[in-house]
């Protein structure tokens, strides 16, 4: 039988030492996040954001370990776009999962939930909607939307129209919060008049629209000279087969930016010749062209998760992918002031996540968008036009500045 001597114990010691802390570095507590999205409602095209949210996520976790070593827990539900539906489950997810940093889909649900948010739970919020209602800084220190507000992008359509010298305008929209809230404030504030121009229509329909020819012969007979038009993809695709029916020009329509969407070139083509919509973040195969890092991230993910749902190539899944990089940037600041450990109490540490979520300046996402600053709780307020021209997207203008940022 062979001895073991001391200095071999001795070792064999130290070697059981090291191993017996590796579990403890392994077991870092999870960092938890929550995300409300519209998965089965009204905007339910738009989910790719939801999902490519939780997809950032988890490729954090498998390639980097988490963030600086706590692996971020995601917990994704769907709220329908339907505000009891978007309340039950803000409520479920703060009490079952306490998350550090929540997501929130539709302008109705954020905007109920901006007491409990700001005041209650003072959890970090970034909501999909980008109402001005929800961009306060002052009064809702914890709300974040991402890129110009509906209002923001509404003057500056306006904007163009006067440039290209517009008179007479009409707006249509569907009949939902965000549809109906946004245009409403801007039509209340006086900014068609003083840009020396008259509203000469508008006309509302209910999500989901099938059938919109009652809607655009009220347009055609109003004869608008531009007509901003406010839906998702679910409204814009009857409206522009219907305008091209009854002889409406696409040219005259400027659409908010959830209209930039690959199913008009596959749906309609050169039906919609002339169509615009403003265009916040470009697609993954721009990114992947232009040789961005966030094009990379996401086709090295995708490779690897192939067949999963959330895997579209639209701008949808880049603008919830950079909501994701920020977010985690903004957790690992946290942390890192901490002195590498994140606060043990949840709202120090949501704090501490959102002092570095508003201190986030000249952020560079490498999704080829301006600097990103949260100063002001909008990130950034730039878009650019895109067309239908010959049966395509393709881009209008560079970056346009929205006026007074």
């Amino acid at each position: 039988m062979k001895r073991i001597t001391w200095s071999t114990l001795a070792s064999m010691l130290a070697i059981l030492a090291v191993a017996a802390t590796v579990p403890a570095q392994q077991a870092k507590a999870p960092i938890p996040v929550g995300i409300i999205g519209d998965l089965s409602g009204p905007t339910s095209a738009l989910s790719e954001m939801a999902y490519a949210s939780r997809d950032y996520f988890n490729y954090v976790n498998e390639k980097k370990g988490g963030i600086l070593g706590h692996e971020l827990d995601v917990l994704l539900v769907d709220g329908a776009e339907v505000i009891p539906i978007e309340v039950s489950n803000y409520k479920r997810i703060l009490t079952r999962h306490v998350p550090v940093f929540l997501y929130i889909w539709s302008t109705g649900g954020a905007k109920a939930l901006r007491d409990p948010v700001n005041k209650v739970d003072r959890v970090p919020m970034l909501a999909e909607s980008i109402s001005e209602e929800l961009v306060d800084p002052k009064n809702l220190p914890f709300s974040f939307v991402i890129g110009p507000t509906y209002e923001d992008q509404i003057r500056l359509a306006l904007e163009s129209f006067k440039k290209q010298g517009g008179k007479r305008v009409a707006i249509a929209r569907v009949n939902l919060d965000w549809g109906v809230s946004p245009t409403d404030r801007v039509i209340k504030e006086g900014t068609i008049q003083k840009l020396g121009m008259e509203l000469v229509e508008t006309v509302t329909w209910p999500a989901r629209p099938t059938d919109l020819t009652s809607e655009v012969l009220r347009l055609k007979q109003a004869n608008p000279d531009f007509i901003w038009f406010m839906d998702s993809i679910e409204g814009v695709v009857p409206f522009l087969r219907d305008a091209a029916k009854a002889g409406l020009d696409p040219a005259k329509v400027v659409g908010i930016h959830w209209t930039r969407h690959p199913a008009i070139e596959a749906q309609l083509g050169k039906t919609a010749e002339g169509y615009r919509t403003l265009e916040i973040f470009p697609d993954v195969d721009t990114l992947v062209k232009g040789d961005h890092p966030v094009g990379k991230e996401i086709d090295e993910y995708q490779a690897a998760h192939k067949g999963r749902r959330g895997q579209l190539r639209t701008w949808y899944y880049v603008r919830g992918w950079v909501k994701g990089k920020l977010v985690a940037e903004a957790i690992e600041r946290a942390i890192k002031k901490s002195g590498g450990t994140p606060p043990k109490d949840i709202m120090a540490f949501r704090k501490a996540v959102r002092d570095e979520f508003e201190g986030l300046q000249n952020f560079d996402a490498g999704a080829a968008l301006p600097s990103i600053n949260y100063k002001d709780h909008k990130g950034f307020v730039a878009a650019r036009l895109v067309g239908i021209k010959d049966g395509k997207w393709q881009y209008a203008s560079d970056w346009i500045q929205v006026t007074g940022r």
